[in-house]
């Protein structure tokens, strides 16, 4: 399982865990730590033996940041929640960091996963404004984005290193 990390890009050697989900999206107690391996963020399990696809993500660590163009001054923590039964790859960024208690509370109130995610991601959307359209969650790949979501949260436009 991999992907990628951002606020800004994480940077190389930030950590993050993945917690199994029970198939009731309870914590099963099985957990895994890894790092982040490159300074785009990018980071893998290796070896992990999941008994449920559904997975909590945390992610700990300083970030590129794209306003000041420098690594942050201070650490960030940014979580996701996923379903690994049709994809190997997640990223944990903005957008999953603000649904994650909101899917949490759909679940709680009887919505299936798949349900939960899709709304919670709509209403966040809704209220910014964004589209789908509007959306690249992967910051890091040059030449993409003509619109960056992430710098709407610093009020400043976006900058890439790796343009």
């Amino acid at each position: 399982m991999n992907g990628v990390i951002q606020k800004g890009p994480f940077i190389n050697g930030s950590s993050i865990s993945l917690f199994e989900l029970s198939e009731t999206y309870i914590p099963s107690g099985s957990s895994y730590n890894t790092q982040i391996i490159d300074d785009k963020g990018t980071f893998e399990f290796k070896n992990i033996s999941l008994a449920s696809n559904y997975v909590k993500l945390k992610a700990d660590g300083y970030y590129f940041n794209e306003v000041s163009g420098k690594k942050s001054a201070s650490q960030i923590t940014l979580y996701a929640l996923a379903d690994l039964s049709d994809k190997s790859s997640v990223n944990v960024n903005i957008l999953s960091h603000l649904e994650y208690q909101r899917v949490e509370n759909l679940i709680s109130k009887g919505s299936t996963f798949k349900d939960a995610k899709e709304q919670a991601e709509a209403e966040i959307l809704k209220i910014f404004s964004f589209s789908k359209a509007d959306i690249n969650l992967n910051i890091t790949k040059s030449g993409e984005m003509p619109f960056c979501p992430f710098s709407y949260f610093t009020g400043f436009p976006f900058r890439s290193r790796f343009d």
